[in-house]
């Protein structure tokens, strides 16, 4: 539009063969929580799986002027035949709807949904449950948007040096399942933004990420601060007023020094989670939600490079 405004669009269509691990009979096993104890768990291949197909679209803003670059983009994606597997809360519930030690409904269930998604040790109870059995599948429409933000400003001659500020953030707006069935089993639509989704057909989504940093250069040396944040979500799977229905915020600090000595040599210094701060608390089998934590504390790294 002009020489510092600028605005872009994009709309398109596109689709997704299923990876032959989907389409290929053969399980991949893991062992989750399942009724408040490690239970196998299958999930299982489906050669008749359909392509997942997708309509997007987006737009935004950008802006570049003296030292400062910058952009808004809105996205928007409406995907049909999401590829992914049987929700395992849906699947579990319908047959263990008050959790283990409550009413089951082995008496009542369609047997041939029992025996093509639970393997029991004895009869039909929670106590003897062994192992339960998820087949991929191709999944309800979903819509997903939200607005990326990037940002940097950059300024020379600061002590003789450069300082850049910066970050790229991402607010999700919607993340959104409609209802589908799954072998004669009704799932009930839901949006998983703000939320943890363990056992459903989402990944976590928070509602807000940051990744921000200061950098300054001067000659040979150059010092990095960043910064990780995710914002706070809860786990649907609890009640309001549980521990670990919700699960913390976080702003994680790292810095790194580089430094260009004679002979091609670089040298690197950096310390990750600077403050060394603990995952936020998460009612999973690790303690924590490997999604957006991580359990290693404060590490230092410490790198020589030469170049030939």
């Amino acid at each position: 539009m002009t020489d510092w405004l600028a605005l872009r669009g994009s709309i398109s269509s596109t689709f997704r063969a299923p990876p032959q691990t989907s389409l290929a009979p053969n399980p991949s096993a893991s062992i989750p929580n399942i009724l408040g104890r490690a239970t196998a768990l299958d999930l299982v291949g489906n050669p008749g799986l359909d392509p997942e197909r997708a309509t997007t679209w987006g737009g935004g803003v950008m802006v570049r002027t003296g030292g400062f670059d910058a952009a808004v983009d809105y996205y928007h994606y409406a995907v049909s035949d999401i590829l992914t597997t049987e929700p395992q809360n849906a699947v579990v519930n319908a047959l263990f709807p008050n959790g283990a030690a409550g009413a089951d409904n082995c008496g009542t269930l369609d047997a041939a949904f029992i025996a093509s998604h639970f393997q029991f040790t004895g009869p039909c109870s929670a106590a003897n449950l062994s192992k339960v059995l998820l087949l991929r599948i191709n999944g309800p429409k979903a819509s997903f948007s939200g607005l990326d933000f990037r940002g940097t400003f950059t300024q020379p001659g600061i002590f003789g040096g450069t300082l850049q500020v910066g970050g790229v953030a991402n607010l999700v707006l919607t993340y959104k399942f409609a209802p589908f069935q799954v072998a004669g089993l009704t799932v009930a639509g839901f949006d998983a933004v703000g939320k943890l989704n363990a056992g459903t057909l989402a990944h976590t989504v928070p509602k807000f990420k940051l990744n921000t940093f200061v950098n300054y250069q001067n000659g040979p040396f150059n010092v990095r601060w960043s910064g990780r944040y995710y914002s706070s979500y809860i786990d649907q799977r609890q009640a309001a007023t549980a521990v670990g229905y919700r699960i913390n915020r976080q702003f994680l600090h790292d810095v790194a020094i580089n430094v260009d000595l004679p002979w091609d040599i670089g040298f690197t210094f950096a310390v990750t989670n600077l403050l060394d701060a603990d995952p936020p608390l998460a009612r999973l089998p690790e303690g924590y939600d490997a999604m957006t934590s991580d359990p290693l504390g404060r590490t230092f790294r410490i790198g020589l490079r030469k170049k030939f």
